[in-house]
């Protein structure tokens, strides 16, 4: 596939999609910063290690796809992509996340699975209508504090960290309808009695010794994964209905 004129016949016919996946890309074709029309654009499966700041000029891009990609660090001016709604940033190699990131107020779904984050800015709190955030496969220890600002979010997925612990401002999240805890070195969980919502928590792979007594108060929790922690009398799932 010639790349480039690809993109002169997309830039020529206004599209407003493109797929670019799975072409072993190194790097972005300079033209395609030109197709200002574009809403949804998929980079995923290539090769590609940074972000040129120039994708500031994509500003009506609601769905951006960056997956499977070889990314270390972005550029802050994906910050400038006012009209995101959803952006796609797993399997890459990103330790961390400029700030400008979460001056996407539009967000409503937020996937960093599978790269190497640590920790998580207090910017996170700007994710006003954030409804999924995916951060499976990281290298938390912990989550700010900010997550209990969260107050949209539907599906929040820790899966597979090294969480020690969880912040009482979670008891904030009352839209939460799946919470995934799992693998990770949680001995302790706050309060979770606000989470009206909830229909579905894994803690399973844990080290908790008990049944927190809020999920029992939570009327619409119909399934709990409680497997493989240090409590008795639960060594299999656990179903509420």
């Amino acid at each position: 596939m010639n790349i480039d004129k690809f993109i002169y016949y997309a830039k020529k016919e206004s599209w407003s999609q493109l797929n670019l996946t799975n072409l072993s890309l190194d790097n972005i074709p300079p033209n395609l910063f030109e197709l200002e029309d574009l809403i949804w654009l998929n980079l995923s499966n290539n090769n590609l290690k940074i972000l040129p700041s120039n994708i500031s000029t994509l500003k009506n891009l609601q769905t951006l796809i960056l997956s499977n990609n070889q990314f270390e660090r972005l550029s802050g001016k994906l910050g400038q992509l006012k009209k995101l709604r959803i952006l796609d940033l797993s399997k890459n190699k990103l330790e961390y996340l400029p700030s400008e990131i979460f001056g996407l107020n539009n967000l409503i779904q937020l996937d960093i699975m599978e790269n190497k984050l640590k920790y998580l800015p207090k910017e996170l709190k700007n994710l006003k209508n954030i409804k999924i955030l995916d951060l499976y496969k990281n290298n938390l220890i912990g989550l700010p504090v900010e997550i209990g600002s969260l107050e949209n979010i539907n599906c929040l997925r820790v899966s597979n960290n090294n969480l020690n612990f969880l912040p009482k401002e979670i008891n904030n999240l009352n839209h939460l309808v799946c919470l995934y805890l799992d693998n990770n070195n949680l001995k302790l969980l706050p309060d979770l009695d606000n989470l009206d919502n909830l229909e579905e928590i894994h803690l399973e792979h844990n080290k908790l010794k008990n049944i927190p007594k809020s999920l029992m108060k939570l009327k619409k929790l119909s399934y709990i994964d409680l497997n493989k922690n240090k409590i008795c009398k639960s060594k299999k799932s656990t179903y509420l209905m």
